[in-house]
């Protein structure tokens, strides 16, 4: 086609648009060749920033309304035919590049119903299941437009967040390119290069939209994207599930390869981050994970992602340094689902619902890594994890049973390793609460039962007793043990802490082999850290030791002997009467030959301050009854 020369006569093109509208009654009588021709002559002009007199004088005319004019007539109801859907490309670009930079344009833009039109536009290019080259240009500069007509430009960034542009612009996004999943289409019967130059298209689509729902919601408080965006939002992460094999011969194409590659997982961290905002800010999203019709659809979906997607083995093929840089990336947005995840799962409204659902616990909570040592980076999303399985297992049998339910190592191993190995304070001391709330459900005297409703596979199916017996006996082992021992020496300064370690190992010490292993670990050393402002580890030595500890270490028997005789004056007396009854129920349990020695060594290290609190006529009369009790009295 023989591009006319706007200089030569700026006028005519303009005039053969505006002439072309008037004909919309009877869509046969428009020509649209013409139309094509002239609106290619005034896009080609347009592309420079220094046509801006041009631009503005355009604007002005009657051309923008004419252009939203055909715009609608091409795109009424359906796809068009080839020469219409020529005419709309070119006409697109018309509109793009006279609202580039320019708000007096946008504004007569938006008073056509240039945005209306778009979203029709893209609403259709949405359902198309095979679409052709010129459907690709045509739904990728409707995009472009559409950036261009509210870049910066507020009225018309309110006008789309109210029309529900943001969700509608990323539901083509992922029709048009589901990341990763080009690799299982075989391609048959094309050559490369025409399949390359299709997806170049669909890459620039998707670096455009993602662009438009940023300008968008530039400024909201809240991402304005509705329900029904959610569902794509979230299938969009099911292609790196494998499932299929990569078949695509683009894989064998350097460029193309790495091209899509890249635009994968762009596109996979804009929806993993979109995903993570929406999970945190909405309740209505939340919910939706719960409650909707679609919820076990978009549970799943986001459960199979975190514990099923892995890196393709094609991301070796350019290297081992691009291989790290992308799974670097994966791990990223992985991380970013977690953090979603748990934010969906403390949804206090959907609680309920959601912990009442198969296998969902297990799944969340111990198949999704978040508390491996590969997660370890993401420490604000391990803290979430923790946060909501304490909830989960305070007073709840059937959730501690859950969560220690399965193969090696369960969830309550997780947590005890991942509280072993890390230097955060919090994510040591929140982890080693959830055990002691684990503790406290098992020890119960009134459970509630398992019941029917409540009752998931993942539960073997026998005695409740007898599950119980099984879990409490699990954790009266020595790592367990250990990590509550080590929260009554770093957790001093909280009261919180050391009445929850303490009742926690009172109900240990209640049987025999537990006792043992709480004597043990009560006498040996802890190093703590000589900053008391810096985050890292306890660390532990293997000699037990007196509870005269040397500088910069101490252990569990002294940090106890502290609560009860209360030297620094800040423990109350039922943290100092719960701590009593701990020591007095551990001797009461070291009754074996083996533990002889143990029995004397804890005696000899209490005997003297519970002696002195019994003795104390100030001391609240429970604090004495309990001291008392700890020497051998009724």
């Amino acid at each position: 086609m023989a591009e006319l020369d706007l200089a030569g006569n700026p006028d005519r093109l303009v005039e053969i648009i505006v002439a072309a509208s008037h004909n919309v009654i009877d869509k046969g009588l428009i020509p649209w060749p013409q139309v094509e021709e002239a609106a290619q002559g005034l896009a080609n002009s347009l592309r420079s920033k220094d046509s801006a007199d041009h631009r503005t004088a355009l604007g002005q005319s009657a051309l923008p309304k004419s252009i939203v004019t055909l715009l609608g007539t091409a795109y009424g109801h359906e796809i068009p035919t080839t020469p219409p859907k020529l005419a709309t490309f070119e006409m697109l670009r018309v509109a793009a590049n006279l609202c580039m930079d320019h708000d007096v344009n946008r504004q007569q833009f938006l008073d056509a119903g240039l945005l209306d039109i778009l979203l029709s536009l893209i609403g259709l290019h949405r359902q198309l299941a095979n679409p052709s080259a010129d459907d690709l240009k045509v739904a990728k500069t409707a995009v472009g437009s559409m950036l261009n007509a509210c870049l910066g430009y507020e009225p018309a960034k309110l006008y789309l967040r109210k029309s529900g542009a943001p969700g509608a612009v990323i539901s083509l996004s992922l029709a048009i390119y589901p990341p990763g999943e080009w690799t299982s289409r075989p391609e048959t019967g094309e050559n490369v290069d025409s399949i390359s130059s299709l997806y170049q298209i669909r890459i620039g689509l998707v670096d455009w939209s993602w662009r438009v729902v940023s300008a968008i919601n530039e400024g909201a408080e809240v991402p304005p994207i509705g329900l029904e965006t959610l569902g794509p939002l979230v299938l969009s992460l099911s292609n790196f599930v494998p499932t299929r094999p990569a078949q695509s011969p683009l894989i064998n194409d350097v460029d193309s390869r790495n091209a899509l590659i890249v635009a994968d997982l762009e596109a996979l961290e804009e929806s993993v981050t979109l995903l993570e905002a929406l999970s945190l800010d909405s309740e209505e999203v939340r919910l939706a994970f719960a409650e909707s019709p679609e919820a076990d659809k978009l549970l799943g979906s986001v459960l199979d992602f975190i514990e099923l997607a892995n890196y393709p083995q094609y991301w070796s093929l350019d290297g081992e340094e691009e291989r790290k840089r992308r799974e670097k990336h994966f791990d990223v947005c992985k991380a970013g689902v977690i953090k979603a995840l748990i934010s969906i799962a403390g949804e206090q409204k959907a609680m309920d619902s959601l912990w009442n659902k198969d296998g969902l616990v297990k799944r969340m909570l111990t198949r999704s890594g978040i508390w491996e040592k590969e997660c370890d980076m993401a420490e604000t999303v391990q803290v979430s994890a923790i946060g909501i399985t304490k909830h989960l297992c305070n007073s709840d049998a059937n959730n501690t049973l859950r969560l220690m339910s399965g193969p090696s190592p369960n969830g309550v191993d997780q947590i005890q390793a991942l509280v072993e190995r890390s230097d955060s304070v919090i994510v040591k001391s929140e982890g080693t609460r959830v055990l002691a709330y684990c503790v406290k459900s098992l020890w119960r005297k009134d459970p509630a039962p398992v019941t029917q409703s409540t009752t998931t596979t993942d539960i073997p199916q026998q005695d409740t007793t007898v599950q119980r017996r099984e879990a409490a006996y699990a954790l009266s082992r020595t790592p367990i043990v250990r990590a509550l021992v080590d929260l009554l020496v770093t957790g001093q300064k909280h009261t919180i802490l050391l009445n929850e370690s303490s009742f926690a190992l009172t109900l240990i010490a209640s049987k025999p082999e537990g006792a043992t292993n709480i004597a043990i670990e009560l006498f040996t050393p802890v190093q703590i850290p000589q900053n008391p402002a810096q985050n890292s580890a306890i660390q532990r030595t293997e000699e037990p030791q007196s509870s005269q500890a040397n500088s910069g270490s101490s252990n569990g028997a002294a940090s106890l002997k502290s609560v009860v005789s209360n030297d620094s004056g800040k423990h109350p007396p039922e943290l100092r009467a719960n701590a009593c009854s701990l020591i007095g129920t551990l001797l009461r349990n070291l009754t074996s030959e083996a533990s002889k020695s143990l029995k004397e060594q804890v005696v000899a290290e209490f005997s003297d301050s519970l002696t002195a609190v019994s003795q104390d006529k100030d001391s609240p009369e429970k604090l004495v009854h309990a001291a008392k009790w700890a020497l051998g009295g009724p």
